[in-house]
């Protein structure tokens, strides 16, 4: 299990990477360049209960982050709430908590930027509650989506913005950092009623908690490649449309409607 490096500076922000049954995509070299470039940010990688050699190349990684394990796949929004918990745990400290996909789907240089940039706007902006990244296709941008996954995304979001005035346009970007405070380690003290769309069960949280929308400001990133291996069944899809019913009884209450 990696180790906690004793003489490095106190981080100032933990992510968290999911990781299920990632033995034949996981690059160690990817992420121990990660690892290894920023003291501030300490990296927590979760096995979500994997059945294949996960957790030994989980093991294999730099010794400066720290890796977990679940007994058993619980999915990818509790997989991340268990590392968060345990996050912070470890770093009473810690000022920020966010996570990324395993997939490598984003570049490394951005991960670290964009976590770094997320880092100086929570702290020149104390109303903001959480930074996210946004997968738009702007010019000069290298954003490689599938279309039926992008679609998916529109039609969820145009569901949730009856409710939701100021929806991001990229509520499924795995890739967030969120301003400790008391309404989020309340929300994450509980388990997640949904698997796939965790991220906008946990805005709705915060936003609960605060007892005021969620603040949010979304960044661009210049690059995403779509991973092979992770595309969405036709069982998902049945899944996704059963935590729209959830997560829209869910909003209704937490979010409050703001007329333009």
């Amino acid at each position: 299990m990696c180790s906690q490096n004793l003489n490095a500076e106190s981080p100032k922000l933990a992510m968290i990477v999911p990781c299920y049954n990632e033995e034949l995509r996981l690059n160690p070299d990817y992420w121990n360049y990660i690892i290894s470039k920023t003291e501030s940010i300490k990296w927590y990688f979760v096995d979500d209960g994997s059945n294949d050699n996960t957790i030994s190349l989980l093991n294999s990684l730099d010794e400066r982050c720290r890796v977990l394990q679940l007994a058993d796949n619980r999915g990818k929004g509790e997989a991340i709430r268990f590392g968060l918990n345990q996050a912070l745990i470890t770093n009473m400290t810690i000022g920020a908590i966010g996570y990324v996909d395993s997939d490598m789907a984003f570049s490394r240089d951005e991960i670290l930027e964009f976590c770094l940039n997320s880092l100086s706007i929570l702290d020149l902006h104390d109303r903001i509650d959480a930074v996210i990244a946004s997968r738009v296709k702007l010019a000069g941008a290298q954003i490689d989506r599938s279309t039926n996954r992008h679609f998916l995304a529109r039609i969820i979001a145009t569901i949730f913005g009856i409710f939701w005035s100021d929806i991001p346009y990229d509520t499924q970007c795995g890739l967030k950092v969120f301003r400790f405070s008391p309404a989020v380690k309340d929300s994450i003290s509980l388990v997640f009623q949904t698997r796939w769309l965790f991220d906008i069960e946990f805005f709705a949280r915060i936003s609960k908690f605060n007892g005021k929308n969620v603040s949010l400001i979304e960044l661009p990133i210049k690059f995403w490649k779509e991973i092979g291996g992770s595309k969405l069944s036709g069982m998902e899809y049945v899944r996704i449309a059963k935590e729209l019913v959830t997560i829209l009884g869910i909003i209704q209450i937490c979010f409050k409607a703001t007329k333009k």
